[in-house]
């Protein structure tokens, strides 16, 4: 993603504002650029149901790629972040929406800035 994100920090980088994220609705005007009728509930329930149909991912590296926050009790026994288990399922999932391509020649031409 660095490529993509001109090595900014955050993946979906703005840095003219205060977060330095971009917002919700900017998000959303690029999806629908690809498919009128995109949410980022489709978005969320597509990933969510193919990590699951791999049946290589635990319930909980699911949950903490959708950000999903664990309940009191499980919180308070979660002592690790599981990044190494998030790398693997992300770069599965760019792999699986990208055909394995480049990720630079998918968006050659289509998103203007």
């Amino acid at each position: 993603m660095r490529p993509l994100s001109s090595h900014e920090k955050l993946v979906f980088a703005k840095p003219r504002n205060r977060s330095g994220a971009l917002c919700e609705n900017a998000i959303r005007n690029l999806a629908i650029r690809f498919e009128p009728g995109i949410t980022a509930h489709g978005f969320r329930a597509s990933f969510r149901t193919w990590a699951r149909q791999q049946k290589r991912f635990t319930r909980d590296t699911m949950e903490f790629a959708l950000a999903h926050e664990p309940d009191d009790l499980e919180a308070a026994y979660q002592r690790e972040d599981l990044l190494e288990e998030r790398v693997e399922l992300m770069q599965d999932w760019a792999d699986y929406v990208t055909g394995g391509r480049d990720p630079i020649g998918l968006f050659s031409g289509t998103i203007q800035s």
